[in-house]
C-alpha cells in the first residue's frame, strides 16, 4: 500500500461519521452549534491551562527548593548563660595572674619614673559572676605628669583595672614631687 492509497482509505472510512455528524448538526440548529463551539473552546482552554499550572507547579517546587536550602539549620546560637561565660573567659584574667598583673603595674611605674611604695590589696566574691573584685590601695609618689602618664598606660594595659579614687597632696606650692594614693578595683576570673 502507498503512503497515498491508506489515506485515501483512512478519509474513505470516516465519511459515514462525518455525514452523521452533519445530519446532527443540522436537526440541532443554532443551539446546537453554540454547544458544540462552547465544548470546543473548553476542550482547548483545558488543554492549555493544563500545559500552564504544570509550568506554575514546576516553578514553585524549584522556588520551594531554594527556600528550604537557604533555610537550612544555620549554626546554633549559644545559650545567653553559655555566651556570658565565654565573655567572661575571654574578658578577664583567672584570679591566679594576680601577681603577674601587679608585676606589671610596678614595671610600668618603673619605666614612668613612679615610685610605688607598698600597695594592699582585699579580695571579694562579686555576687552573682565568676569574678572576684581585687580593691587596691597604691601609694605613689613622683612628679604628676609622670603619675598621670604612667596611671593612663597601666589603664590601657589592663583592660581589667579601673580606678575608683586618687588622692593627692604636694607638700608646698613649689614642689615638683607630689604624694598620691590610689584606689584601683581590678576584676578577675574566679576559678582558673
Amino acid at each position: 500500500m502507498k503512503m497515498g492509497e491508506g489515506l485515501g482509505a483512512r478519509w474513505a472510512a470516516l465519511q459515514p461519521a462525518l455525514a452523521m455528524l452533519r445530519r446532527a448538526g443540522l436537526r440541532a440548529g443554532p443551539a446546537g452549534w453554540a454547544g458544540l463551539g462552547v465544548l470546543a473552546v473548553a476542550a482547548v482552554l483545558g488543554v492549555v491551562g493544563d500545559a500552564w499550572i504544570a509550568t506554575q507547579q514546576e516553578a514553585l517546587q524549584q522556588q520551594r527548593a531554594r527556600l528550604q536550602r537557604s533555610a537550612a539549620p544555620q549554626r546554633a546560637e549559644p545559650a545567653p548563660r553559655a555566651r556570658l561565660e565565654a565573655y567572661y573567659t575571654e574578658r578577664f584574667p583567672p584570679a591566679s595572674a594576680l601577681s603577674e598583673r601587679l608585676s606589671r603595674i610596678y614595671a610600668t611605674a618603673v619605666q614612668h619614673g613612679v615610685e610605688v611604695r607598698r600597695a594592699d590589696y582585699r579580695s571579694v566574691a562579686e555576687r552573682a559572676t565568676p569574678l572576684q573584685r581585687v580593691a587596691l590601695v597604691v601609694p605613689v609618689q613622683g612628679d604628676f605628669p609622670s603619675i598621670y602618664r604612667w596611671l593612663g598606660a597601666v589603664l590601657i594595659d589592663l583592660p581589667e583595672l579601673g580606678l575608683e579614687s586618687i588622692s593627692i597632696k604636694r607638700g608646698g606650692s613649689e614642689a615638683s614631687v607630689v604624694e598620691a594614693e590610689l584606689r584601683l578595683v581590678m576584676f578577675l576570673r574566679e576559678g582558673a
